[in-house]
């Protein structure tokens, strides 16, 4: 099973429901939660743990919710040898969780801002993407092409576990221009990249070992859940 959890953790500003989600979390996530400075980082590190406990529910894994995660070598979190899989983004208020019970998983969100991704697109992209990107008609269509190569890229590098350690033009992602979920050509043949239409204001991705299925996409609404 592969699932894709999305939220918008702005309802947690509501301090009765940040409360209510908070008194349930793990010591290791009020930890992780408490170290933010802002609330809005609060609330985007408390929502993704609230995915995170979601899926471990969904997935049938209870006995985890109170289990800290290890750090890898390039600061991924798992739970080695559990056979549950999962990894965690946020971005603007956006909070996503990428979950299986097959193979590592790798999920990002962005929030699609400006167009300074072209200068990061310029020095890290492989010639082919940075083509896609500059063909865009205008700005807007220009950073959405940049958002959706990064967020792809992203969701290999984090699933495989190497994270920036592994150089983003070492690979070439190039999205699907029909609006499927499959990406056009991705060059890692043992990898599946997915996209999800969450919003108009996001790009979302999520990478899994080919074979683990085509992921179940929800959005969750954190004032109905808990």
């Amino acid at each position: 099973m592969l699932r894709v959890y999305l939220a918008d953790a702005s309802a947690l500003k509501d301090e009765a429901l940040y409360r209510r989600y908070y008194d349930k979390m793990p010591a290791y996530r009020k930890e992780k939660t408490d170290r933010c400075r802002f609330k809005k980082d609060q609330c985007l590190s408390l929502g993704a743990g609230a995915l995170l406990r979601l899926a471990q529910r969904d997935f049938g894994r209870e006995d985890l919710i109170f289990t800290e995660p290890v750090v890898g070598e390039h600061g991924k979190p798992s739970f080695p040898d559990s056979g549950f899989f999962y990894n965690l983004s946020h971005s603007g208020s956006a909070v996503m969780c990428a979950a299986s019970d097959m193979a590592p998983v790798g999920c990002d969100a962005e929030l699609i801002r400006g167009a300074a991704g072209e200068k990061i697109a310029n020095r890290f992209f492989r010639d082919e993407e940075k083509a896609f990107i500059e063909a865009a008609e205008n700005a807007e269509a220009l950073s959405r092409r940049f958002f959706r190569i990064w967020t792809m890229k992203e969701s290999y590098i984090k699933a495989t576990g190497a994270g920036m350690s592994m150089p983003l033009d070492s690979f070439s992602v190039l999205p699907a221009e029909a609006g499927g979920d499959t990406c056009l050509r991705f060059d890692v043949a043992e990898y599946e990249l997915f996209e999800f239409d969450y919003s108009p204001l996001y790009c979302c991705s999520c990478c899994a070992r080919r074979g683990s299925g085509t992921p179940e996409f929800i959005v969750k609404d954190l004032k109905n859940e808990d």
